[in-house]
């Protein structure tokens, strides 16, 4: 909007619309038919310009969260009128609404906030049926009939389909639905085919495979639902998922000795713009990715809040930092490094860093036993072996101390996620018994105040006394300290 045949500079405010400027109006048309009414009015003021005739409108415009109307810009609601007369997808007789004046540019303002529409690539979650809460990827999405095609891990037992397909009552699972929810196992034409059932191609696209009702294409199953019936992913799904998914188009390759030959792939099976950004912190290792620093390595020393830019000290030129955007670096790692995981299914968790491979991590974790696969993006390198974590459950915390079971007793010497490391009174000096326990596994916690500690002189102990270690490792023994907790251990 704007005064017309003005070229002076004008503010913010002078921007919006005004008595002289053409009015908005809002027309109904067919729910869905949206965007084709606005291409069906752009059409015939084409074809009326070139017989000489052209339409008084100024434009035309449709939102995707607006259905059943779309807005025409013209000064008389007459013009407006006449311009959509005649098209098969406008309810012309229902006239045109002029949008107050002060309405005007909330109208048709886009809220950046807004989430984000389903389209091609996106990643997103069935709400209900056979596949509810599965993972799925978006193949293609027709705006006009509100629907979306997407792939998913099939959940078919073809055991119980080939069954049914060579009994004669057919009326019993015509369709090869399924009483029980399957497990997702990718779809094999070869297994189905050994099963006797009728397995074909599809007679406009031969990559995909057709079983009945079913379509198939490289392991996954093709559905079709409404956009309603998905839950759009705003946020990458966890790292696991989505190598379970990928997995599920890859089942039939050999597998490799390496152990993230799979993970390497989630990123670039995401479309541009849809992987998670990195989340840096101070002391962040980095290395730059690209341009004319790209191979420098460095630390970072703050993150911008206005603008999201990496202050970044080089290693090379320890007197200066350099700003770099979050795109253009990478963070560091190396084996032997101890992280702290920052964001994903598993935020919280420690551990030392065992293979970095493309952007990949394998920990081992201070907590548990196994490994953990992780995006080197989601970590974070951590100050010491401690977790930070300092309650469990909201009721025990560090250094407390609490019964496990009638003749166990123990102090809380560290707590991880959703666990707890107790030093127990079955501990002696060279075999220490620690119990990793979980809040269930506490009967209670003791109150310190009403018990007490001996030393190796039979003195009692008590809070804040220093003592003097007489056994223990070498380098331990003669070493002083303060006494955190007294007790029976």
């Amino acid at each position: 909007y704007g005064h017309y045949g003005e070229e002076e500079d004008v503010g913010q405010q002078g921007l919006q619309p005004t008595t002289y400027d053409p009015g908005l109006f809002i027309v109904t048309c067919r729910i869905g038919a949206e965007r084709e009414a606005c291409l069906q009015l752009l059409q015939k003021c084409y074809d009326l310009a070139e017989r000489g005739t052209p339409l008084q409108i100024k434009s035309a415009v449709c939102l995707d969260h607006l259905k059943g109307f779309f807005y025409v810009e013209a000064f008389r609601d007459s013009h407006v009128v006449e311009a959509v007369r005649g098209l098969r997808t406008i309810y012309a007789g229902k006239g045109a609404r002029l949008v107050p004046l002060k309405e005007r540019a909330a109208a048709i303002t886009v809220n950046r906030q807004a989430k984000a529409a389903i389209e091609r690539d996106s990643w997103v979650r069935v709400r209900g049926g056979l596949y509810k809460d599965d993972l799925g990827k978006v193949v293609d999405v027709d705006f006009a009939a509100g629907r979306a095609t997407i792939k998913l891990v099939p959940r078919l037992d073809l055991t119980a389909m080939a069954k049914d397909h060579m009994s004669t009552d057919r009326r019993r699972n015509p369709f090869g639905r399924q009483a029980v929810r399957p497990p997702p196992k990718p779809f094999r034409a070869k297994e189905a085919g050994e099963l006797g059932l009728p397995v074909g191609k599809d007679r406009n696209d031969p990559a995909i495979i057709t079983l009945n009702t079913h379509r198939f294409i490289d392991g996954y199953t093709l559905r079709n639902y409404t956009l309603k019936g998905l839950i759009l992913q705003d946020t990458a799904p966890p790292l696991d998922e989505i190598s379970r998914f990928n997995q599920a188009g890859q089942s039939d390759l050999e597998d490799t000795a390496d152990p993230t030959s799979h993970l390497q792939q989630l990123l670039k099976s995401m479309p541009d713009g849809a992987a998670p950004k990195a989340t840096f912190v101070k002391g962040d290792r980095v290395v730059v990715t690209g341009g004319d620093l790209a191979t420098l390595e460095g630390t970072v020393e703050d993150v911008r809040k206005e603008d999201g830019k990496l202050v970044v000290r080089p290693d090379i030129l320890a007197d200066q930092t350099v700003e770099m955007e979050v795109h253009e670096v990478q963070k560091l790692f190396k084996a032997g490094d101890h992280v702290r995981v920052l964001s994903g299914p598993h935020a919280g968790e420690r551990g030392m860093v065992v293979a970095v491979n493309d952007g990949m991590c394998i920990l081992l974790p201070d907590s548990r036993q196994g490994e953990l696969k992780v995006f080197a993006k989601d970590l974070t390198e951590a100050a010491e072996s401690g977790t930070g974590i300092e309650t469990l459950g909201g009721k025990y915390e560090l250094h407390d101390l609490v019964q496990i079971d009638a003749n166990t007793a123990g102090v809380i010497i560290g707590i991880e996620k959703e666990v707890a490391r107790v030093l127990t009174n079955n501990s002696t000096m060279q075999n220490p018994d620690v119990r990793i326990c979980r809040e269930s596994d506490i009967i209670r916690k003791l109150q310190t105040n009403r018990t007490s500690a001996q030393d190796a002189n039979n003195a009692v102990i008590n809070t804040g006394d220093y003592v003097i270690l007489s056994e223990g490792a070498t380098g331990a023994k003669g070493q002083q300290g303060v006494k955190k907790e007294k007790g029976g251990t």
